[in-house]
């Protein structure tokens, strides 16, 4: 294992080989593995379908990766836009990865609990939960479910 990340209740980590295995409750589909809420895996089960990742971040029920190609994939909870897609009232779980659109290439990426958010080339992009204001992007409250400008004074 080259890299681990833990939400509240999973942990994912990238091998040297470039893929990625979570492990944990599967509530809010933070293993990645398509698998049912009710499944705990007390031992790293692979995240199929991501090409090789060179970086992971783990958000409290969500996880995302960094392709080596700079594509960015989430999944897990998405109840406030933090896998960065627009479906929340339809899905606000995402039990696969799913590719965050509209990003371009990232250098970067970390996540909070209910936000994630990605350094590109042209400067920061963040998505999810901005109750705090966590998203950067001048304002406090709402949710964003694709990325936004992070604003520098």
């Amino acid at each position: 294992v080259m890299e681990g990340a833990g939400g509240v209740t999973h942990v994912c980590a990238r091998r040297r080989d470039g893929s990625g295995l979570c492990w944990g409750s599967n509530l809010v589909g933070a293993l990645g593995d398509g698998s049912p809420p009710s499944t705990t895996r007390d031992t790293p089960g692979l995240v199929p379908g991501l090409p090789p990742i060179v970086e992971l971040a783990s958000g409290g029920a969500h996880a995302c990766v960094r392709a080596i190609d700079g594509r960015v994939f989430c999944w897990g909870e998405n109840a406030l836009g933090q896998v960065g897609v627009d479906n929340a009232v339809a899905m606000p779980v995402e039990r696969a990865p799913r590719e965050v659109l509209g990003l371009g290439p990232a250098l970067e990426i970390a996540a909070g609990d209910s936000h994630t958010c990605a350094r590109v080339a042209s400067g920061l992009r963040c998505w999810g939960g901005n109750a705090r204001g966590q998203l950067g992007n001048g304002a406090t409250g709402g949710t964003s479910y694709v990325p936004v400008v992070v604003t520098w004074p």
